[in-house]
């Protein structure tokens, strides 16, 4: 969660920031240029292969589990489930479980070449799972059926059963995953409905690497499916793992910038937009608003607080003449809701804890409260009380008309949604009802104790809602903290945290994973914490910062993300590294301009090799400790018959500049981008003599150059 006293804070200090007049490498580009390598002495290896999903095979076992095999190795993938006054009900992959109910029996069937059936019951319940073969991997719907006379708590774990083998290992990173692995293949477990994701914790103990709940409940006569998928892969790597889920769910989106907290009352200073990047902005809590200066707000009470939201409202349309095109924001924490009279506000969306008490945010302790409200608040009940949304309940319904308000009246284009999918419930359950597949199992009897309600489900309806009503007013949804559920993967949201490794790992599974960074005490702090946060796949949000000169932030923006690894995000824009290794995009002839960060994240020269031939380009990045570069796309194309080394030392909106060196005729084919390209214009041309070249009706501009040995090529536009 944000703290107020920090935002308020920080915002205080936004219009100090300097700005250096330029980076070094910047003020004098041309510089002493270094000339390429001739082909004949170099050539940049081509591309590394795309990782794609092996071949696999399956074999489903009479016991009702299953064996997916990878290049040679076998994996065991198996289920349990508890019952009543009992152990556990297998389905394991060899023959039929015989420590289970009596009663329990599996069926399996072959249904096609793609499908099958496996029909298991005891007394208790059934399962009938289909598992669908895919060409990139196993989906497996398990349909369950109360076939009792009373609830029946289910204690169910899906699994990767490694057993004693020393030849596998078990990386648990996101916590929706378990992913288990040899030297050169692996599999990977993921959970996929929304009821199973929020409810489930991933653990490997006793040789399984699972996906478990220990909440599962259903009524008399009800079912549910929990679905869940299992991934081959062709490498050990984690990564390619989630990337080939991250493909098949569709989990991509485009990033126009970065993000940070401004000022409450005034719009950030343009340097400073310029110095951080800035697409996003956000005001931070609302704390001591003027119609009420003893109190702190953190949810939807904004809208209670008629002079607050005028000062919002000037605000937010002054930043947005100044810069149309960012999105402007404030924090919302909407489960946290300051008042003293929860009962009376919400009665039927109170967050209610085990033992029958409205669960409030933090310590109930004048120490902590008396950072945020007066003391006399605080004695009268003061807290942030927590609430929760449904469709129905009295709390949705005022959350809906909170977030209308916020961007029909307010002129809002964004939230800072803090909290957005936990609600701030701490463990996840409000105990005040019953969402009918929630319940507490006693471990040892299997029995239900409690029935409860997991607060993230029932709460997404309202969620998704919310994310319609801000995308409809042209704005974005950015959340801090868990990505949310598969229900959610799609919509109009970026997903971001407070830069914990946990909170890390949980991005992955976001449509565009942006960390926000961490306390620094330095310019050279800061740069390594974004490096950290680049380790684990993660683009880069400002929370905390000192800094007075731009950074490899830069240049990470805007980007389409195709791919996380650890250190490298490739995108369809560019690619942002602090790995050494041959980079581009297979199929796509543009060129690049590599931007270059030393060890404390300032812009040098680079002159790292691209070459060019009828394979493709691809550019060979050589960095050492602590450096990082962003290779971006340029639309420029380079043809010719052999092939061409090339370094682009500049490309932005004043002057192309390059080194080419090879042999024989080539065209280069320039079109419009930060470098205006405009039909009918004449652009100067200077390379080993200087020519004019006007631009095509359909406004590219053409050059050819007669290539014998090194040259310098510089375009502008002709005066």
């Amino acid at each position: 969660m944000m703290k107020s006293v920090f935002l308020l804070h920080l915002a205080s200090q936004l219009c100090l920031v300097t700005v250096s007049a330029a980076n070094p490498a910047e003020s004098d580009i041309v510089g002493s240029l270094v000339p390429v390598d001739s082909p004949e002495v170099r050539l940049v290896p081509p591309l590394p292969p795309v990782v794609t999903a092996p071949p696999y095979e399956v074999e489903l076992t009479a016991g009702g589990g299953f064996i997916v095999k990878v290049k040679g190795t076998t994996y065991r993938i198996e289920s349990s489930y508890s019952y009543p006054h009992g152990g556990e009900n297998r389905l394991l992959a060899g023959a039929s479980n015989e420590e289970g109910e009596e009663s329990w029996k599996v069926k399996t069937r072959k249904l096609d070449e793609s499908n099958y059936l496996v029909e298991a019951a005891g007394k208790y319940y059934s399962i009938t799972r289909l598992i669908e073969i895919k060409p990139t991997c196993l989906v497996i719907k398990d349909t369950i059926r109360n076939l009792s006379d009373d609830i029946v708590g289910i204690i169910l774990s899906n699994h990767v059963n490694a057993g004693d083998s020393m030849d596998v290992k078990v990386r648990l990173m996101n916590n929706l995953t378990v992913f288990v692995h040899t030297k050169d293949n692996g599999v990977g477990l993921i959970a996929l409905d929304d009821l199973y994701q929020l409810q489930q914790r991933h653990r490997f103990s006793d040789g399984l690497a699972a996906l478990c709940t220990e909440h599962f409940g259903l009524d008399k006569g009800a079912s549910y499916t929990v679905e869940w998928a299992v991934y081959p892969t062709a490498t050990s790597d984690y990564y390619d793992f989630i990337n080939q889920v991250r493909m098949d769910e569709g989990l991509t989106r485009r990033v126009e910038g970065s993000f940070a907290f401004v000022p409450r009352r005034t719009p950030p200073a343009k340097k400073f937009m310029e110095l951080l990047n800035l697409k996003y902005t956000s005001i931070g809590c609302l704390g001591n608003p003027p119609d009420d200066p003893t109190v702190s707000l953190e949810g939807i009470e904004f809208v209670q607080y008629p002079q607050e939201c005028a000062l919002l409202k000037e605000t937010f349309a002054e930043t947005r003449r100044m810069y149309p095109d960012v999105k402007v924001m404030f924090h919302v924490a909407h489960g946290l809701y300051a008042c003293n009279n929860p009962e009376e506000l919400f009665p039927d969306s109170r967050a209610i804890d085990v033992n029958g008490n409205q669960i409030h945010y933090g310590p109930n302790t004048m120490d902590y409260y008396g950072k945020y409200f007066s003391e006399e608040r605080v004695n009268e009940g003061w807290r942030w009380w927590i609430f929760y949304p449904t469709m129905e309940n009295s709390f949705g319904k005022a959350m809906l008309e909170a977030m209308r308000y916020m961007v029909d009246e307010l002129g809002a284009t964004g939230i800072w949604a803090d909290g957005f999918i936990s609600g701030y419930v701490p463990d996840g359950y409000s105990y005040d009802c019953w969402d009918g597949h929630s319940v507490t199992i006693d471990p040892e009897t299997k029995l239900v104790t409690r029935k409860k309600t997991c607060v993230p489900w029932v709460a997404l309806p309202v969620l998704k809602e919310v994310i319609h009503i801000i995308d409809a007013g042209g704005g974005v949804t950015i959340t801090n903290g868990q990505p949310g559920s598969r229900s959610l993967w799609k919509e109009n949201m970026i997903a971001s945290c407070e830069g914990s490794e946990k909170a890390l790992m949980a991005l992955h599974l976001g449509r565009a994973p942006c960390s926000l960074s961490s306390e620094a005490d330095s310019v050279c702090a800061t740069y390594r914490d974004i490096l950290t946060k680049l380790e684990y796949g993660s683009l880069y949000f400002w929370y905390r910062y000192k800094m007075d000169h731009k950074t490899l932030v830069e240049h990470m923006y805007p980007i389409t993300i195709q791919s996380i690894h650890a250190g490298v995000i490739r995108g369809e824009e560019r690619i942002i590294t602090r790995k050494s290794g041959i980079y581009g995009w297979h199929g796509d002839p543009s060129l690049h301009i590599v931007y270059l960060y030393d060890a404390c994240g300032v812009l040098s020269q680079s002159n790292f090799l691209t070459t060019v031939d009828d394979t493709g380009v691809r550019t060979d990045l050589r960095l050492g400790k602590d450096q990082s570069a962003a290779l971006v796309k340029i639309p420029i194309t380079l043809t010719a018959s052999r092939p061409v080394n090339v370094n682009v030392y500049q490309y932005d909106v004043k002057a192309i500049l390059m080194a080419l060196n090879g042999q024989g005729e080539i065209e280069i084919c320039v079109e419009t981008g930060d470098f205006t390209v405009e039909s009918g214009v004449s652009y100067r041309v200077t390379s080993d003599k200087v020519q004019h070249v006007v631009a095509t009706d359909e406004g590219t501009l053409l050059v050819q150059l007669t290539l014998d040995g090194p040259v310098t090529l510089q375009i502008e536009k002709a005066q």
